[in-house]
């Protein structure tokens, strides 16, 4: 829980810093997310009671991926990526599904920018 809220505080921080910076700072701070997601969700199958759920992980990813799409397109990508294969990993499939999704749509945005 204590990992938790610090992410969130350090996310809040990183996303007061310049377009040029939360590239830098952001991308870590999900993959130790994805890291604490994996470790909640094996304390949930193991039955552990805790005070936020894996999900609840995921989502604070999501948000992060999702704000860094508008100015780090590319960047976003790999991370909705690595998101989507986490998700699966951790058996939750619509939120996989979800990662994926917007990993397809960013790649799309990415290929009609270059064509034009």
């Amino acid at each position: 829980d204590k990992q938790f809220r610090i992410y969130g505080t350090a996310r809040r921080f990183f996303g007061h810093g310049t377009a040029r910076r939360i590239q830098h700072t952001l991308v870590p701070l999900v993959f130790r997310s994805l890291d604490l997601a994996k470790r909640v969700r094996a304390r949930e199958r193991a039955g552990e009671t805790m005070q936020f759920a894996s999900r609840r992980v995921f989502q604070f990813i999501h948000e992060i991926c999702t704000a860094l799409a508008s100015s780090h397109p590319e960047v976003s990508l790999g991370l909705f990526v690595q998101s989507g294969q986490a998700a699966d990993a951790c058996e939750f499939d619509p939120i996989a599904y979800e990662f994926f999704t917007q990993a397809f749509i960013l790649y799309e945005d990415l290929v009609d920018s270059k064509v034009q």
